[in-house]
């Protein structure tokens, strides 16, 4: 029978002694499972360091090899064959073990199994001198399982880089032989790439399995998954993590450390954590479509945690909204988001898709919440920045969308708070349904302030401006209700016969020294336009008055009234009544003729008036 291997191929530590390739006899059967350290079992000469131990076909049953507390700790290398069918060829480590170079785990027929761990203490697989070296690959009919400590709650290392390829299987805890407590966690400290292969986390037992990986994490395809569609956590402590045509099962995902890291995948993702620690700021740059909930942790005690997209994110429907959580339990944590000109999605989160920027354990949370050049920004339904003990900063740029909702919590907003709000940042209602008219309050100055459509209403007990101006679009309406909102710069919507409205307000709106702009989404139509409808009026002079949009022009001013002419029509704005009004330019042939019949009308008058 041709046997196919999959063979280890070790270079030899240099020790002075003769390297060996010894195979294993299981005592004159070598189905024969038994310890490492009987030399019986390998016909008299036990392999050592610089020695290939080789572990042959099992013709039928399971054969496990124990590397047992007698042994050396040290190995050239291991290779290990298996072509039958329904047999399982299995090595199981229960010391610690130090392999010269990498070596791979595969069968063309039954399986092939190393397992190391599960043993009282703890233990640590070396392969490979350092973080560049050759370590394990599993091929198919291979299976790498990285067992717990028994009844304890630590884990245990493997310093190895590991290739899971297609048919393979990288296995984390084994409810067979009882893994550790469920706050666990087994570390790999060197990277992991997956092509093709399976991660499976065992939560059979214990639903809380953990693997931390501390170098980069590729996935070109493959799985990520748990045995029983629930729990188990993989924390990456490395620089990078790539996923891409990766199908992910019920794991959630942890980016920990310090300084700046990158998570990239293309696949919908279950819990998302960023994990600030070793006393240093945390910024990851993430890329996923959706995920079941975005967690914030700052373990180091006034350091910061930034999100930074570098693509669009969304919360799946029903995702636990944006949250800071746990971390220093004292002083000030800096949570930023910065969208960077994308748009991180929360309005199919948890509270009706309202968000609640909150703090963790510390005493002080401050959100800084970053945007780039008016474009991408976060999206909710609503927003409330009041929360206690919980400072809001909004940058230039930064767009806050609400999107209302048919719930009346997820139609209120609310930007009170202590921090600044740049002049330069949009709160921006662009309701969904325009049947869901929002209220906004604020306790403090705002940036932009933009109804895309439908009506919102301020409410509150406190006036505010909007530093960056009140921008109304065409069929939208800002209702002040009992509130002055004070701006240097209107601008109304116009399109068609639509307009944007300012309504309400119990008292005059004044535009002194203000700019009130027109801004026409579709051609000109002629009529007049109620821009101002609020029964308090309007009062104070205006700094000027301007046409934008499909067509640019300042107005002339004279006295009360601003006009001026472009594009065939006449604009003109009455700061008294304030109507704006569009006519169209008469024709110049029109206009000539009107002048010469009166010209005759009056000649002929002027005959029969003669004697």
């Amino acid at each position: 029978m041709k046997t196919s291997r999959i063979t280890l191929f070790l270079l030899a530590v240099a020790t002075g002694a003769a390297s060996a390739q010894i195979t294993w006899t299981g005592n004159g059967n070598p189905n024969n499972s038994g310890a490492w350290s009987d030399s019986a079992n390998w016909g008299g000469s036990v392999p050592d360091i610089g020695d290939t131990a080789g572990l042959g076909n099992v013709t039928s049953g399971t054969r496990t090899v124990t590397y047992d507390a007698a042994a050396s700790g040290k190995l050239g290398g291991i290779d290990i064959t298996q072509s039958t069918a329904g047999a399982v060829n299995a090595f199981s480590i229960k010391r610690n073990l130090t392999l010269t170079n990498g070596f791979a785990i595969g069968a063309t027929a039954g399986t092939s199994e190393v397992r190391f761990g599960g043993a009282a203490e703890k233990i640590t697989l070396q392969v490979g001198a350092n973080a560049s070296s050759p370590g394990i690959t599993v091929e198919s009919g291979g299976r790498l399982v990285f067992d717990f400590i028994q009844g304890s709650s630590s884990g245990n290392d493997l310093a190895s880089n590991v290739i899971v390829n297609t048919g393979g299987v990288f296995q984390v805890g084994s409810s067979a032989t009882g893994t550790s407590a469920s706050t666990a966690q087994n570390t790999l400290t060197r990277g992991l790439s997956l092509a093709g292969g399976s991660v499976l986390l065992d939560t059979t037992s214990y639903s809380a399995v953990r693997l931390a990986i501390q170098g980069a994490f590729s996935s070109t395809g493959g799985s990520i998954s748990t045995t029983s569609g629930s729990g188990g956590s993989i924390f990456f402590d490395g620089p990078s993590v790539s996923l891409a045509n990766t199908t992910i099962g019920s794991v959630n995902f942890s980016v920990r450390g310090s300084g700046t890291k990158t998570f990239q995948s293309d696949t919908a993702l279950n819990r998302l954590y960023l994990i600030g620690r070793n006393n240093a700021d945390l910024e990851v740059s993430v890329t996923a479509p959706t995920a079941t909930g975005l967690y914030l942790t700052q373990e180091s005690a006034g350091r910061a945690v930034a999100l930074k997209l570098t693509g669009n994110l969304a919360l799946a429907s029903n995702g636990v909204q944006l949250s800071a959580t746990g971390g220093a339990t004292s002083g000030v944590t800096t949570y930023q988001v910065n969208t960077n000109g994308h748009v991180l999605d929360l309005s199919l989160g948890q509270n009706y898709g309202k968000w609640t920027p909150n703090k963790g354990s510390e005493t002080t949370a401050l959100w800084d919440l970053r945007g780039s050049n008016g474009t991408g920004g976060i999206k909710a339904r609503a927003f409330d920045l009041s929360a206690a003990n919980v400072q809001t900063v909004l940058g230039a740029g930064l767009v806050l969308e609400a999107i209302s909702g048919s719930n009346v919590n997820s139609r209120a907003s609310n930007l009170s708070g202590v921090g600044e709000i740049d002049a330069a940042s949009v709160f921006r209602f662009n309701p969904a349904d325009t049947s869901y008219a929002g209220t906004l309050r604020s306790n403090r100055n705002i940036g932009i302030l933009e109804v895309k459509a439908g009506t919102l209403t301020i409410d509150g007990d406190v006036d505010f401006n909007a530093a960056g101006g009140i921008v109304v679009a065409a069929g939208a309406e800002l209702n002040l209700g009992a509130r002055a909102v004070g701006t240097s710069k209107y601008t109304f919507g116009v399109n068609g016969a639509n307009i944007g409205k300012l309504n309400g307000g119990t008292t005059p709106v004044s535009l002194a020294g203000s700019t009130l702009i027109f801004n026409f989404e579709s051609s000109a139509q002629a009529g007049t336009y109620e821009a101002f409808a609020n029964p308090g009026g309007i009062t104070g002079g205006l700094g000027a008055v301007q046409i934008a949009g499909l067509y640019s022009l300042n107005l002339a001013n004279s006295g009360n009234e601003w006009n001026g002419s472009t594009g065939g029509y006449n604009f003109s704005f009455s700061s008294e009544t304030g109507y704006f009004t569009v006519s169209a330019v008469p024709e110049p042939s029109t206009t000539a003729l009107g002048v010469s019949g009166a010209a005759l009308v009056a000649t002929l008058l002027g005959r029969r008036r003669q004697p």
